[in-house]
């Protein structure tokens, strides 16, 4: 994470991002390297979250019961958020909070079951995504013969991903529906070819805001794909270390769930705008449960080696 910081400051020297933004990002940096060490409350923080989802439901509880019968994007469960895919996504790190950090059965219960109304009124294909690659990767991850090839089909499912963002949906129409919308990208892969076209490739980038807010103004919507927007705005050295940073997580989690976790929430930044270490609720939050975990697992084995 040291090497992050000296990187940032490197990159406000020779690309176009304020200082603003740059301290924003310091921040969340500096909250991610010390939170495993920070003697939090972890349940009151899971709790808190679970609340926090039982509250959104019942504001919403109006978009939840139309639903079924929603036809346009608007009308879809978005709760106290601005769209859908927000509220999905929201839904997605508070399962991995309560899974991970709390042992309470009847909470864990209510919790998935209300994760899967909010799958299902929000009708966010990138929450559908998620838990199934959840799913898979726990699954793999608790087989001992198949555990070694988790890492490997991880990286092999987000390469083809961005593959076929890239290369293949360009070229081919979707027929498919997915949730009652088409089996496409919804734009994703054009925001991405007008990034690619428009920039070039740099070790410090061009500038934390400067890809987004092009393609915003060309197609009126942010770049859904975070390793992109990053690539682009703050340069391949910056997402190199992002994915040193999350191979050493990886490494130090304990928990079969929460690398599964970590696992999806990677692919799910593949949709998603933000900025690798960003302020984005899509991107700070899930690292912020899954760093928490890692706290708690430090703190339990400590606590293990001094009772032996």
């Amino acid at each position: 994470m040291i090497a992050v910081m000296v990187f940032l400051l490197l990159h406000v020297m020779n690309a176009d991002t304020s200082l603003l933004t740059a301290g924003l990002f310091l921040v969340n940096i500096l909250l991610f390297l010390f939170l495993p060490d920070l003697h939090v409350n972890v349940r009151v923080i899971a709790y808190l979250l679970f609340v926090l989802l039982i509250v959104n439901f019942i504001v919403g509880f109006r978009e939840v019961l139309y639903s079924p019968f929603a036809s346009t994007v608007d009308e879809y469960f978005s709760g106290f958020f601005q769209n859908s895919n927000t509220n999905g996504n929201f839904a997605c790190c508070v399962l991995a909070a309560v899974l991970l950090l709390l042992k309470n059965r009847k909470v864990r219960i209510c919790t998935i079951s209300l994760f899967l109304v909010y799958l299902f009124a929000c009708k966010s294909r990138n929450a559908l995504l998620f838990t199934l690659l959840v799913v898979y990767f726990y699954n793999i991850l608790s087989c001992k013969k198949l555990a070694k090839f988790a890492l490997p089909s991880f990286i092999m499912i987000l390469a083809g991903s961005l593959f076929y963002l890239a290369v293949i949906e360009p070229a081919v129409d979707a027929d498919f529906e997915v949730f009652g919308k088409s089996g496409n990208s919804a734009g994703r892969s054009v925001q991405i070819l007008l990034a690619m076209s428009r920039f070039p490739v740099t070790f410090f980038g061009v500038g934390a805001t400067v890809p987004n807010d092009y393609v915003t103004a060309v197609t009126e919507f942010a770049i859904h794909n975070m390793y992109v927007n990053t690539f682009y705005a703050m340069g391949w050295g910056y997402i190199v270390l992002f994915f040193i940073f999350v191979f050493k997580l990886y490494c130090l989690l304990h928990s079969n769930l929460a690398k599964a976790f970590l696992m999806s929430f990677l692919m799910y930044f593949i949709f998603e705008p933000g900025t690798a270490f960003g302020t984005q609720l899509v991107v700070s939050l899930p690292f912020i449960i899954l760093l928490i975990k890692l706290g708690q697992e430090k703190y339990e084995n400590r606590t293990l080696h001094l009772e032996f």
